[in-house]
């Protein structure tokens, strides 16, 4: 679902750039960002926590 969001955020920039500027724009990007590093620490977790079920 982040990578999603983040997806359509990077769509969205030339909007929020047009309508709102640069801080907003560096904002935005920032918030992908952070969509995209939050889904793939989700990733990571549910890998290890599946080795660690699977070892018990």
């Amino acid at each position: 679902m982040n990578f999603i969001l983040a997806a359509f955020m990077l769509l969205d920039l030339y909007g929020v750039f047009v309508f709102s500027g640069w801080v907003a724009l560096f904002a935005y990007v920032c918030s992908a960002g952070a969509n995209i590093a939050f889904g793939i620490c989700i990733i990571r977790f549910n890998k290890k926590v599946t080795a660690l079920s699977a070892q018990s």
